[in-house]
């Protein structure tokens, strides 16, 4: 009589084939997305025992996935399992919002990573620059090109609802404090960055200072002023009048007449000499004499004998 074994039972979420007569096989497999945990094959012996241990299907196990950074993930890495992703406010997903755990052990696609949401890119202020990202948390800052003051915030941050903080700021000329003319001149030019102002005195005043000075960045001028000068007088108060080199009378001569534009000095000799240049000399606006002076020299005498 041949010897039989005892019948087995398919595993669990498996299945088996074969008879259970003398060196008959059974074998055994298992279904999808479960993987087999011991022998594939069992033998029936001679004694009526099968050799071998029984072998038992267990559910396929995916890796197991972390939540993204700033995100959170719920669900399971058994087959079929799904795990699904959320992004904290502020954030959006990267990639699939739930991957599902396949037969061989996978996923179905990579795990999603949460971003920080993007504002809306803001215009460059002109005449300006800005730096910086525009994504949640991160800020812009604006500066001014050089001559140009910035007028509201110096950087804006990027808020969770996907808007920013303020309004991009403006960059404004400078311009250096407003000058008048000088007493007895005149003045020329605009007060804005890298604009010059001219300064010219009335005829018969001089510039005491700088004839042209400019607007920096800073909104200071590169130097004060100027102002038109002279000597001083009771009828003038400040204004000054030009004044040229002192003359001397000549010798054996007399001369009257002041040295103040526009003076008239007149020049005389003594009884016996005469004069040997021009007898006047006018001061003029540019602080020099229309002449130079003259001098006196004797008398030739002719005697008759």
């Amino acid at each position: 009589m041949v010897v039989q074994c005892p019948q087995l039972t398919p595993p669990l979420h498996g299945g088996m084939t074969g008879f259970d007569s003398y060196q008959d096989v059974k074998h055994f497999t298992c279904d999808t997305g479960y993987n087999l945990v011991g022998s594939e094959e069992m033998t029936c012996q001679a004694d009526g025992t099968w050799s071998g241990s029984f072998p038992t299907c267990t559910i396929a196990q995916c890796p197991e996935l972390r939540p993204p950074a700033d995100g959170t993930m719920q669900g399971c890495n058994s087959y079929q399992g799904v795990a699904r992703f959320t992004c904290n406010p502020g954030y959006g997903l990267v990639g699939e919002a739930s991957v599902t755990c396949q037969a061989d052990g996978t996923w179905s696609s990579s795990a999603p990573v949460c971003s920080a949401l993007p504002c809306p890119s803001p215009e460059v202020p002109e005449h300006g620059t800005m730096t910086g990202y525009i994504a949640y948390k991160e800020a812009v800052r604006f500066f001014c090109d050089t001559g140009y003051n910035l007028v509201g915030a110096t950087s804006i941050l990027c808020r969770v609802d996907g808007t920013w903080s303020g309004t991009v700021p403006t960059c404004t000329l400078v311009h250096c404090p407003v000058l008048t003319s000088p007493s007895d001149g005149t003045m020329t030019g605009g007060n804005s960055y890298q604009e010059v102002l001219q300064f010219s005195c009335n005829s018969g005043y001089y510039l005491v200072g700088e004839a042209a000075i400019t607007c920096q960045a800073d909104g200071t001028w590169t130097g004060s002023a100027p102002t038109c000068a002279g000597k001083s007088s009771s009828m003038y108060g400040a204004c000054m009048a030009v004044e040229c080199p002192a003359l001397t009378a000549p010798d054996d001569g007399a001369m009257t007449g002041t040295n103040f534009y526009p003076a008239v000095v007149h020049f005389t000799c003594n009884d016996g000499y005469v004069l040997v240049g021009s007898p006047t000399l006018t001061c003029q606006a540019d602080a020099t004499w229309s002449g130079t002076a003259p001098t006196c020299t004797r008398k030739k005498v002719t005697f008759n004998y």
